[in-house]
């Protein structure tokens, strides 16, 4: 089994998440959150280790935030409906943001896990 790494527990999330790259403007949705990233599926693969500015857009608050992060890992499937389409996944690293959109995230990201605990708790019994 292989030991879990990540310093913090990821969250299932569907985020509205924007970024350029050198080509074009990206807006796509987060598969899953945590304190110290974000994995979003896409179909445009940004460059490996690129550094870029994250725009994230809650569910429920009006605020639009803004972090900067760093592309830690990309991943390659093919779109099983359409074999010659490649679809992607990019795991990125939050490196920093502002006090403010650190409080808006700190929020959303404990009404996130209060919402998952309290449907485990649901499911259990």
């Amino acid at each position: 089994m292989r030991e879990e790494r990540r310093q913090y527990p990821r969250l299932d999330a569907k985020v509205e998440v924007s970024f350029s790259t050198p080509d074009e403007y990206i807006v796509e949705y987060s598969k899953n959150i945590s304190k110290g990233g974000v994995f979003v599926r896409t179909n445009c693969l940004p460059d490996p280790n690129a550094v870029v500015e994250l725009k994230m857009r809650f569910p429920g608050i009006d605020e639009v935030i803004s972090i900067l992060a760093r592309v830690a890992r990309t991943v390659t499937v093919s779109d099983p409906d359409d074999g010659g389409t490649q679809l992607y996944g990019v795991g990125f690293t939050f490196l920093e943001w502002s006090v403010r959109a650190k409080q808006v995230f700190d929020k959303f990201y404990r009404q996130l896990q209060q919402k998952q605990e309290t449907d485990a708790i649901t499911i259990e019994e």
